[in-house]
């Protein structure tokens, strides 16, 4: 008997601050990139490949820190060709299309810390902003037959 487990894939971004009373912003950034890797299936069900970043950075409010490097590059070469003919020797050539593929990704991540004081202003201002944030994203990840 197999079992298949359905795990997510994409990206997966996790941010920890951290202040202390001067101001000073500790902050853990992981970043996890994952995507179906067909070179890998089992019984038909694809694989995942997964690449991950972790870091500390320390600013003050309002400093950016820039992550980068989860590098990606996908070759591919698809040979279609005319079933017998594209077998024969040199003459086969003939009957054979090549297709090439060089896919390059690369992530990178701008964290810009900011403190935020509960009795101010600007937390009802930060809230709304999030929200906004929140449901413009949440459009970009609905599944869309067209695409």
């Amino acid at each position: 008997m197999t079992n298949v487990s359905f795990r997510e894939y994409g990206i997966n971004l996790e941010v920890s601050p951290l202040v202390d009373d001067s101001g000073y912003i500790q902050t853990r950034v992981d970043v996890g990139v994952s995507s179906i890797d067909q070179s890998v299936t089992v019984l038909g069900v694809p694989g995942l490949l997964k690449r991950t970043a972790a870091t500390e950075m320390n600013v003050y409010d309002g400093e950016t820190m820039v992550i980068a490097g989860l590098f990606s590059q996908e070759d591919a070469k698809i040979v279609d060709k005319v079933p017998g003919l594209g077998d024969l020797p040199i003459l086969g050539e003939l009957f054979k299309s090549r297709e090439f593929r060089n896919k390059e990704t690369e992530l990178v991540v701008l964290v810009t810390p900011t403190i935020i004081r509960g009795d101010d202003d600007t937390v009802t201002a930060s809230e709304s902003k999030f929200n906004r944030l929140s449901t413009e994203s949440e459009a970009f990840r609905k599944f869309d037959l067209m695409d």
